[in-house]
């Protein structure tokens, strides 16, 4: 999570999130679709991506979300072996997400 507040373009918070992830780690990161959704009682931007690292490729998603009640924004990474079906990807995000509490 980081402390933001509300307004926040959360888009372009994905966008700046995946960039520090590939100069931080060497990633070669291909970001994908961008769409909405809920969690919960808020929305979220869900982002998929791809990436590649020494020989491993990747598929993953990122989905972030204002929360008003702690003030923070939040960002859900979950990636798998690019072999992995986009709906099992989902499926696995979508029971990632509901162990998840932000207030």
């Amino acid at each position: 999570w980081d402390a933001a507040e509300k307004g926040t373009d959360l888009e372009v918070y994905l966008e700046e999130f995946l960039t520090s992830i590939s100069q931080q780690s060497g990633l070669q990161i291909r970001p994908g679709e961008v769409s909405g959704s809920r969690n919960g009682d808020h929305e979220m931007v869900v982002q998929t991506f791809g990436a590649v690292t020494e020989g491993i490729s990747l598929r993953g998603v990122l989905g972030t979300w204002f929360c008003e009640q702690s003030g923070r924004i939040f960002v859900v990474n979950y990636a798998v072996d690019a072999q992995q079906a986009p709906q099992d990807l989902m499926a696995a995000f979508e029971r990632h997400l509901d162990s998840l509490a932000c207030h």
